[in-house]
This record gives C-alpha cells, sequence and structure tokens, in this order.
C-alpha cells in the first residue's frame, strides 16, 4: 500500500464513506489458537467477538483479549482508523510460512464475525437461525 491509499484518521472516521468497522488479520509466531482482539469499552465488538467464540470457539480453541488503549494517540495501528476494530491473531505459524489450517481458522473467525456484523445490521439477533 502507498501512503496515498490511506486517509487520515480524523477524515476517515468522520468523512462520507468512511468505514464502520476495521477488521485486522494476523498470524503470530506465538501458541494462541484464534485470538480475537477487541477494544475495552466497544459493546458491538465485544458481542462480535463473543459470536465468534460460540460460532468457532470449541473447532478453534477461541480466545477473546481486550485491549485498554484509550483512543488513536495511544494505538496508532489500523486498528485505530475506524470507530469499532476487531482483530484476529492465529498462531503459532512460523515466519515466512503458509500453512492451510491456519488459512481455513483465520476464514472462520472472519465469516463469523461478518455474519455477526451483517446479523447486527439486519437487527437480528445473533441467536435466530438465519433462515427464520
Amino acid at each position: 500500500f502507498e501512503e496515498n491509499d490511506y486517509k487520515s484518521t480524523d477524515s476517515a472516521s468522520t468523512g462520507a464513506g468512511a468505514a464502520d468497522v476495521i477488521i485486522d488479520l494476523h498470524t503470530t509466531t506465538t501458541t494462541m489458537g484464534t485470538t480475537l482482539i477487541v477494544g475495552e469499552g466497544d459493546p458491538l465488538m465485544t458481542q462480535a467477538a463473543a459470536y465468534v467464540m460460540k460460532k468457532c470457539g470449541a473447532q478453534d480453541n477461541v480466545c477473546i483479549l481486550m485491549h485498554t488503549h484509550k483512543n488513536q494517540k495511544e494505538r496508532p495501528h489500523l486498528s485505530s482508523i475506524a470507530p469499532h476494530s476487531f482483530s484476529v491473531e492465529v498462531g503459532s505459524v512460523p515466519q515466512g510460512v503458509l500453512r492451510h489450517d491456519t488459512v481455513e481458522k483465520t476464514q472462520r473467525a472472519l465469516a463469523a464475525v461478518l455474519e455477526f456484523l451483517e446479523r447486527h445490521n439486519r437487527r437480528q439477533p445473533p441467536h435466530q437461525r438465519s433462515d427464520a
């Protein structure tokens, strides 16, 4: 990505067409299983993490971490450019290695959080079946 591909955090969080949610995907060399990282005080992303844990937890050893950085200046990362952020860390994976099982765990977590957000946008309770 080039620097021009990014809007400044101030205009991105308030401008027309700005993203409401950023989902950041990572692998790690640490043995963490599938770890969901959400910001403290963000009930929407906390609910999303609980939904992902319920959908994927038994299969993928999911855990949730909350970071306590209150503002963008304290966390100048990708996740700080939208009002809501959600990070998925999957590991352990050696550097420079692409493992199919790690990709599949990441895909399952991503699909679950997107499903949660779709249900939220449709004002459909997370526990209600999609076809109902």
